[in-house]
């Protein structure tokens, strides 16, 4: 497995609910910097 791009440094989340917010917001970033890259099969 290859590291494609660092989203971002480790973060602390003061509770459950900004952990939550933070994966989500972690997933939407990754998808988008996906989707600016050429297919590789």
């Amino acid at each position: 497995m290859d590291l494609l791009h660092k989203l971002h440094d480790e973060l602390r989340y003061h509770s459950l609910a900004a952990l939550t917010e933070g994966i989500a917001r972690d997933c939407a970033d990754a998808r988008a910097w996906l989707a600016g890259r050429p297919a590789r099969i």
